[in-house]
């Protein structure tokens, strides 16, 4: 149980370091050209940190030891830890695709709105594909896999 649980805090961080990167780089790919490349990977870098952080600690994190213990009684627990993981996602996706119906402002303010709501659940989504990702890695490399079959 304790290596599990150090397991996690590791895959937590490592995705943390990893997920701004890539929302960065993402946001690098589609945004304007008026600022240079280092200036808008860091400045998204750091937005995204910020938003990141609650999300893997207060959500991601207990999800992904529920998936655990649910999960590894299974034959096929990479596959059973794979849907637990989406099927949170996406509930977290669906209360925020809610936020727009109960929404009464303006046209303009309710396009930006609905743009923005978009781009978090997709980053949601992203965020758990990723953890389950390196949680998967580390798994592997850890050989905690082999470990639960001999119990």
């Amino acid at each position: 149980m304790k290596r599990t649980i150090l397991r996690k805090l590791l895959v937590t961080i490592c995705t943390f370091i990893i997920t701004p990167l890539l929302i960065s780089l993402i946001t690098f790919i589609a945004g304007d050209a008026s600022f240079s490349f280092v200036e808008r990977v860091v400045s998204a870098f750091l937005i995204f940190s910020i938003y990141v952080a609650p999300v893997l600690f207060l959500y991601v994190l207990p999800v992904s030891v529920l998936s655990e213990y649910v999960s590894r009684r299974y034959r096929y627990r990479c596959l059973v830890s794979f849907f637990i993981h989406m099927g949170f996602s996406i509930v977290f996706f669906s209360l925020f695709l809610l936020i727009p119906i109960f929404d009464h402002r303006s046209e303009a303010v309710y396009n930006t709105l609905d743009r923005f709501v978009l781009f978090l659940s997709y980053t949601i989504n992203i965020i758990f594909f990723l953890y389950w990702l390196v949680d998967e890695l580390f798994l592997r490399l850890w050989g905690d896999r082999r470990q639960q079959f001999k119990k």
